[in-house]
């Protein structure tokens, strides 16, 4: 195979996932709209970081889009003047409108292909071939988070160095219910910059382990000085105001799914700022999954703000997982999870149960449930 047309159309992850699983010495040709423009923008320069030939032609605007005279004209002559050797080739349907796909079909005695179209099946990761019979292939090549985000037009911002908390991990869950007493607290001290009240609230939550258990207040004592004796006042503040469930369940996901490419805190920046900030996100190359960490009350802004960052990033195939360490019943979840249930994207995960569940079905979730 010399060539590849790619249809394009309005999602972005299947083109360039189908365009990377072809040789490298492959031309690829992505054909789009004036619409969808944009889209193959994206895509091509995705792959031109691999190093990959592509190169892009319109259609035209949105009077040709169901014009299929005029469809057949231009999509013949862009085959034409990119392949006047009439070189193996073959169509990538995969995206574009059905109008697109039509033509293309109808052109198949025309063009110099050998294996003449291919589809891309997401749900089924496999590369169809049609020819006079379908055949089928398995996908080789899979997509990694910075693919997800750059193919929406964002970038990952460089994570700050990172307090090496393992040592600590199991003994903050072991007190979670303690830390959430006084996490409200943290969060807020941190965000307002209130150094002084910060350490008088820690030493109330010191204070506190020690008047239930004696040992345990020693134990958590010099697991947290050893991890944070050299970092600044308010990343203890940002840890003890919630990343600590978030680090907790990163490492969850890791010791389950050790082939899959997990990152924690990732912020996303574009021109003007942070654009979104995923608690943990996982792929495993094909779906990217979003997993927000609630260790304190969950309201329908957040079960909103996940939907929306799961549609801008994940894809068709991506589904985002909240996570409450507080059961579904709880007086502060009832209104978010009556969300959940309504969300054709999203599930909930809760309580300790609820991260029992994760461990097995963190892919093959369904959306619209509580999991506790």
């Amino acid at each position: 195979m010399k060539i590849v047309y790619h249809l394009v159309g309005e999602q972005r992850l299947p083109i360039f996932l189908s365009a990377i699983q072809f040789p490298d010495d492959v031309q690829h040709i992505l054909i789009c709209s004036d619409k969808t423009r944009n889209h193959a923008s994206l895509v091509q320069a995705e792959l031109s970081r691999r190093n990959i030939q592509v190169s892009t032609q319109s259609v035209g605007g949105a009077d040709v889009a169901t014009d299929f005279t005029r469809l057949r004209e231009i999509i013949l002559h862009i085959v034409q003047t990119t392949n006047p050797q009439r070189e193996e080739c073959c169509f990538d349907i995969t995206g574009g409108t059905k109008p697109m796909a039509i033509v293309a079909l109808a052109l198949r005695n025309v063009f110099g292909c050998e294996r003449k179209f291919c589809y891309l099946d997401t749900q089924k990761r496999k590369m169809i071939w049609i020819d006079n019979e379908f055949s089928t292939e398995t996908l080789t090549k899979t997509l990694s988070l910075e693919n997800f985000v750059r193919l929406c037009d964002k970038e990952i911002r460089p994570n700050r160095t990172e307090t090496d908390v393992s040592q600590l991990r199991d003994i903050a869950y072991a007190n979670a219910g303690d830390i959430q007493r006084f996490q409200e607290q943290f969060a807020f001290l941190a965000d307002r910059g209130d150094k002084n009240k910060y350490f008088e609230v820690y030493e109330e939550f010191v204070a506190h382990l020690s008047q239930k258990a004696p040992e345990k207040a020693s134990i958590w004592c010099n697991a947290f000085d050893s991890a944070f004796r050299s970092v600044s006042w308010t990343t203890q503040a940002r840890y003890l105001g919630g990343g600590w469930l978030e680090d907790y369940i990163a490492s969850v996901v890791k010791s389950n799914y050790p082939d899959c490419e997990i990152q924690k805190n990732v912020a996303i920046s574009r021109q003007d700022g942070v654009a979104q900030e995923f608690d943990v996100a996982v792929t495993d190359g094909f779906a990217l999954t979003i997993i927000e960490c609630k260790a304190g009350k969950v309201t329908q802004d957040h079960v909103q703000k996940l939907e929306n960052i799961c549609s801008t990033f994940s894809g068709a195939q991506g589904k985002g997982i909240l996570l409450s360490l507080n059961p579904s019943g709880a007086k502060n979840n009832v209104a978010a999870m009556k969300r959940i249930r309504e969300s054709r994207t999203l599930a909930a995960f809760c309580g300790r149960r609820g991260i029992e569940i994760l461990k097995k079905h963190l892919f093959d979730f369904k959306t619209g449930t509580i999991y506790e």
